[in-house]
């Protein structure tokens, strides 16, 4: 009987693990330069109003959701036009409560939570099919974005 449980489980366990299989991808830049050689810039996975200053970029995105969350550095010098972007992007300013980042995998997924973002900052949401939040710490040049299933 004992051999026909481990039988069992041995048959078992890879078609168990197999729909385990992650559609989230997680991904650290040194810059701008590094996302746009690997692709994640023509791929979508950077949002287009990133300055191609950032920095120490995190990325996280689900294939299957498009749900994704970043974080990056910006230099002080391009707080300003990064923020003058967003709204030629749809971005508008906003004052609500802020959704929190989704967990985008068992492990959690975004490289920040709420506790991470700056009481200090500017906040930007585009609503749609996925509301997109970015807060900017104009004073330590973080940036921050995500977007939730509306």
């Amino acid at each position: 009987m004992k051999k026909t449980h481990m039988f069992n489980i041995m048959l078992l366990t890879p078609l168990l693990l197999s729909g385990c299989t992650s559609t989230v991808m997680t991904t650290s830049y040194v810059d701008y330069a590094a996302a746009e050689a690997d692709g994640a810039v023509e791929r979508g996975w950077i949002p287009s109003f990133l300055p191609s200053s950032a920095t120490r970029i995190e990325e996280t995105h689900d294939l299957d959701t498009n749900q994704q969350c970043l974080r990056a550095i910006i230099p002080q010098a391009d707080v300003k036009t990064t923020i003058d972007s967003l709204t030629d992007e749809g971005f508008s300013p906003f004052t609500g409560e802020l959704a929190e980042p989704p967990r985008l995998s068992i492990l959690g997924g975004c490289p920040f939570s709420l506790k991470d973002v700056p009481d200090e900052n500017q906040v930007f949401i585009n609503q749609g099919s996925l509301d997109q939040y970015v807060v900017v710490d104009p004073h330590e040049g973080q940036l921050f974005f995500w977007t939730v299933l509306d």
